[in-house]
C-alpha cells in the first residue's frame, strides 16, 4: 500500500458525459449497533415495508450468502444477504447485518441524482433500525468501456501500459492495482484492467474509496463523508483518463 497525502478534494463542476462509462456506482454504510440490533431477524421485512423503500424497490431477491465487496471491504458473509431491486432493475439495495449498500447500474446520470437515492435509503434504514452511528463509509465506481484494441486502450488510460506478447501467445488480460492510504482513516484502491473481447478490448477502471470512523458518526456526517469520497474518486478518474477517452464519452 502506497502512503501518499492527496489533500482534501474540492467539489468540482463535473462534465456530464452522454456516453457515461459508469457501469455500477455504489455507496455502502457500516453501522455500529448491539448484537441484537445487527442480527434482528425481522429487520429486512420492516425495512422493506417502509413506504419509500416499497415504492422504489418493489422486487425482493432471494437471500444468498456469498462473497461480496462493498466499498473497500470484501466480506465473506455467513449471513443471508437480502436484495431489493427497482422495477426497471437499474437500482439495487443490499442488506447485510449492520450494512446498507445502495447501487446504481447503467445508465448512470449524476452524483446529485444518485445521492438523492442514497439519502432516501439511508433515512429509511436509520428510522427502521434505530441505529444512528456509522463506523465506515465506502464509495465505489466501476467504469467499463469498449475500445478497438490494446493500442487504443493505451490511448484512453495513461497508465494501463501494453502487454508483453510472447511468440505464439496472445495476452488474456492486463491488470494493474494500487492502494493508497490517504489519511489515517481513508484508503483508496485503484484497479485498471484491459481484457480482449471477440471484437476489440474492454477497458475497466474501478475506483474504491473508504473511510473508517472508530467512534462512529451521524447519518448526516456520513453523507458528507460520502460527498468527499465521491470527489476523491472523481478527481482520480479524471487524472487517469485521457482526452481521447473524454472524446469517446462525450
Amino acid at each position: 500500500m502506497v502512503e501518499r497525502p492527496m489533500g482534501t478534494p474540492k467539489r468540482q463542476a463535473h462534465p456530464i458525459y452522454s456516453q457515461s462509462p459508469v457501469n455500477e456506482a455504489l455507496v455502502a454504510f457500516f453501522f455500529k449497533g448491539s448484537r441484537e440490533q445487527l442480527l434482528d431477524p425481522t429487520f429486512s421485512g420492516r425495512f422493506w415495508m417502509h413506504p419509500k423503500i416499497q415504492e422504489e424497490y418493489p422486487k425482493t431477491l432471494l437471500p444468498q450468502g456469498h462473497r461480496v465487496r462493498l466499498g473497500s471491504l470484501e466480506l465473506e458473509s455467513e449471513f443471508n444477504q437480502i436484495r431489493f431491486q427497482s422495477g426497471d432493475g437499474k437500482r439495487l439495495l443490499i442488506l447485510m447485518p449492520g450494512v446498507l449498500s445502495v447501487h446504481q447500474l447503467r445508465p448512470y446520470e449524476t452524483w446529485d441524482v444518485f445521492r438523492t437515492q442514497v439519502e432516501r435509503a439511508l433515512g429509511a434504514y436509520t428510522t427502521t433500525s434505530n441505529m444512528d452511528q456509522i463506523q465506515r463509509v465506502g464509495v465505489r465506481y466501476i467504469n467499463t468501456w469498449q475500445v478497438g484494441g490494446w493500442e487504443e486502450a493505451a490511448d484512453h488510460l495513461d497508465q494501463v501500459g501494453k502487454p508483453l506478447c510472447l511468440d505464439g501467445s496472445n495476452p488474456s488480460s492486463l491488470v494493474r492495482r494500487q492502494e493508497y492510504r490517504i489519511t489515517e482513516h481513508e484508503v483508496l484502491a485503484v484497479h485498471q484492467a484491459c481484457s480482449p473481447q471477440e471484437i476489440g478490448c474492454e477497458v475497466s477502471l474501478d475506483l474504491d474509496a473508504g473511510e473508517h470512523y472508530p467512534e462512529g458518526c451521524s447519518p448526516d456526517a456520513a453523507l458528507e463523508h460520502a460527498d468527499r469520497l465521491h470527489e476523491r474518486v472523481y478527481e482520480v478518474f479524471e487524472k487517469l483518463i485521457t482526452d481521447k477517452a473524454r472524446e469517446a464519452f462525450t
